[in-house]
């Protein structure tokens, strides 16, 4: 971006996940997490959406409403 190239879906996908993984093992170990990212496309908001599957279930297994 630097060189006013634009970012590819190749080189923002492992980003994001990045961001989904920090973002999660925060939410894992009870912290609170803000998030700012545009993330315009559908498939960019699914892999940082993912997350949230992934705290809901562990939340559900600590609450026991599964």
């Amino acid at each position: 971006m630097k060189k006013g190239i634009p970012l590819s879906d190749e080189d923002r996908t492992p980003w994001l996940e990045v961001l989904r993984d920090v973002v999660n093992a925060n939410l894992v170990s009870g912290k609170t997490v803000i998030l700012g990212c545009s993330a315009l496309q559908k498939q960019y908001r699914e892999i940082l959406r993912s997350l949230l599957t992934i705290v809901q279930k562990k939340d559900s297994l600590l609450t026991g409403n599964e």
